[in-house]
């Protein structure tokens, strides 16, 4: 008995033909049931009499013995048959037993997969078999990290109910006061590093490291900050790496190389001490922290917020959730943005900017009505190279700054071992000069 057309059923010919020989007694409903129980289908009455009704028409084939069948004849016909299991056509098939086409919520339902994590689906009907383009959620909107589990975790700092502020400006400065302005990007806490054993390179990124930086880069700027008594730290996004192994977007996989909460830990420890530091050495200090990025997303948040609530007697903490946002201080205006959002874009904003980079960040200026008269900087991050731009625009300068970590396995494996830094200035608030000490790791 050879199928005429295709079922979904199919897809357990196998596990169905092993079942009858070896339990020959068994009954359909029996097989269809069991069948189930091994492959997790859910147990709808559309399930159970679907698969059950594949079974008795298949029965001879699929290796049951019935008075006028051969058993010879019935394996000819699961060879012949072969070509249009789901095996060999690598596609999950939307059509129902019954002929018609599954709802999302049912291909999603009879595929294990979690319709309520769906972002979006389609229905593709152009490929041998009908099936579904479903898009998984994004992370950062719809995370498991929920509101208890993250005051849970704040407990451990602080316990009084806090409300976030608005963005905050800087405190009245002097016309002739030196700024100091230290730019951070893409730090990655909790990236993670095969053994030395599967790596040709011998890099880490763990807690002793990250600290090592940490204080080299406070060590700088102390020896560096002259007469200066302001100083702006700007953090570009991807200060998280990855939230329980997937990036913000849950795009794809990332190794992990601490928990989830070790690394949140760490991070607020590292913007703490940082601002404590600072504190003994500028009357005035300002973090700005773009929380908008396509790796940190939603734990990037949580941390800067944490780090928003214990700090304000330290510092004026600023975190900046859009794509892009800006600052002004005296004649200067500083346009931060990761590079790369959180949802939207499919390609990154380039180190050397294209004319829809350009324009992107014009259409921004115009927006916001910050005037030509203006000394304007774009500041991303996100590439993890150094490139500093004052003449592809004449309204602003573009410049992409380096990564404070080193680079992955997989950039190192497929690119290059590259080079890690941070980025300090100081300026002065009506002089378009500014001096620019670029440190590399």
């Amino acid at each position: 008995m050879e199928e005429k057309t295709w079922s979904v059923w199919s897809i357990f010919r196998d596990d169905i033909s092993e079942l009858i020989k070896r339990n020959p007694g068994l009954n359909k409903t029996e097989i269809a049931r069991q069948c189930m129980l091994k492959n997790n289908v859910s147990f709808t009455f559309e399930n159970v009499q679907g698969l059950r009704r594949y079974v008795s028409r298949h029965y001879e084939a699929l290796g049951g013995v019935n008075e006028s069948s051969n058993n010879h004849e019935s394996m000819e016909t699961v060879t012949g048959t072969s070509t249009n299991q789901y095996e060999s056509n690598g596609v999950l098939s939307a059509r129902k037993p019954s002929g018609g086409i599954m709802s999302a919520r049912e291909f999603c339902d009879f595929y294990g997969l979690p319709f309520q994590e769906a972002k979006s689906y389609k229905l593709i009907t152009h490929l041998k078999y009908p099936t579904y383009n479903i898009a998984s959620h994004d992370i950062n909107a719809g995370s498991s990290f929920s509101a208890e589990d993250y005051e849970a975790v704040l407990e451990r700092f602080f316990k009084k109910p806090y409300t976030a502020p608005e963005v905050q400006d800087l405190p009245q400065i002097d016309g002739d006061e030196l700024i100091s302005r230290l730019v951070i990007s893409d730090v990655h806490i909790g990236m993670g590093y095969p053994s030395a054993q599967e790596s040709m390179y011998e890099a880490r990124w763990d807690k002793d490291e990250i600290s090592k930086r940490l204080h080299k880069m406070i060590a700088y700027v102390r020896q560096n900050k002259r007469e200066s008594n302001t100083i702006i730290v700007d953090d570009l996004g991807d200060f998280m790496d990855n939230y329980n192994g997937y990036t913000t977007r849950g795009g794809h996989q990332v190794p992990q190389g601490m928990s989830t909460m070790d690394a949140f830990d760490l991070a607020l420890s590292f913007k703490i001490d940082l601002a404590v530091i600072l504190k003994e050495e500028f009357d005035c200090v300002v973090f700005n922290n773009v929380c908008n990025d396509n790796h940190g997303g939603v734990l990037s948040y949580l941390v800067n917020s944490a780090f928003q609530r214990s700090s304000s007697d330290l510092a004026i903490v600023n975190n900046h959730r859009k794509f892009m946002s800006h600052y002004n201080v005296g004649k200067h205006s500083f346009i931060l943005c990761h590079g790369k959002d959180s949802r939207y874009m499919k390609y990154p904003m380039k180190p050397h900017p294209d004319k829809n980079d350009l324009g992107r960040v014009e259409e921004y200026i115009r927006m916001n009505d910050i005037g030509h008269d203006r000394f304007v900087e774009f500041s991303k991050g996100d590439s993890h190279l150094g490139v500093f731009d004052f003449s592809s625009s004449d309204t602003f300068d573009y410049i992409s700054y380096p990564a404070f970590s080193p680079s992955s396995d997989w950039i190192m494996h497929n690119y290059k071992v590259g080079q890690s830094g941070f980025v300090f200035q100081q300026f002065h608030l009506d002089e378009k000069y500014k001096a620019i000490h670029y440190f590399r790791y």
